[in-house]
């Protein structure tokens, strides 16, 4: 992948998967990591030919925890999108919920951000998010170790839902005020929610 990437920059042509002939292209190649490439490069693990080519303007962004003036705004943003891409109401975070997004230190930056953010649009029943549903997704956000890179908002929240739901209610056999109660949800809001993504209402 690096030897194509390195092509397409040098002379502005790549193969389409399947095609035999070169496509022509004029772009400008903005890219992102985590990582410390040149270590990379060092290492042997990246090529330094292909870093010196995307290493024409680099620009170093500090982490989400030392930018609390940008986490709250991108956590806003988030609930905007959020909230139109799901069809919900949009919710308001209280000056306690913003304190304690501030207090966290987000090891997994944006996209743990962009997680929890939609956990608390999912499982909030007020309008208002308060600081305790903040501590409480981060905590569930935590605990869940599946990948959401691949595939659009909606669909990371509903799959997630589904499982995570399914599961508390196998743990509670199907108690529903058990199981709303450790969901951090009124048990009108977990029934709707079950009836959504399909859920048995009954014992199994």
């Amino acid at each position: 992948m690096q030897e194509k990437l390195l092509q397409a920059i040098d002379d502005g042509t790549f193969t389409l998967i399947g095609d035999i002939k070169s496509v022509k292209v004029n772009v400008r190649i903005i890219s992102a990591t985590n990582r410390d490439l040149w270590q990379e490069a060092q290492a042997g693990r990246f090529r330094e030919d292909l870093f010196w080519r995307l290493n024409g303007f680099p620009v170093h962004i500090e982490p989400l925890r030392e930018r609390p003036e940008d986490l709250l705004e991108i956590a806003e943003h988030f609930l905007e999108q959020g909230a139109a891409e799901l069809s919900l109401e949009r919710r308001e975070l209280t000056v306690t919920a913003r304190k304690a997004l501030l207090e966290y230190k987000w090891p997994g930056n944006v996209r743990e951000l962009k997680s929890v953010i939609g956990r608390l649009l999912v499982f909030s029943d007020d309008q208002k998010i308060e600081a305790d549903d903040v501590r409480r997704q981060i905590q569930s956000a935590g605990n869940d170790k599946a990948s959401h890179t691949d595939h659009s908002l909606r669909t990371n929240l509903e799959n997630w839902k589904r499982d995570h739901i399914y599961a508390i209610l196998l743990a509670c056999d199907y108690d529903i005020p058990m199981a709303a109660s450790m969901l951090g949800i009124h048990r009108v809001t977990l029934y709707k929610v079950m009836r959504e993504l399909g859920l048995e209402l009954k014992r199994v």
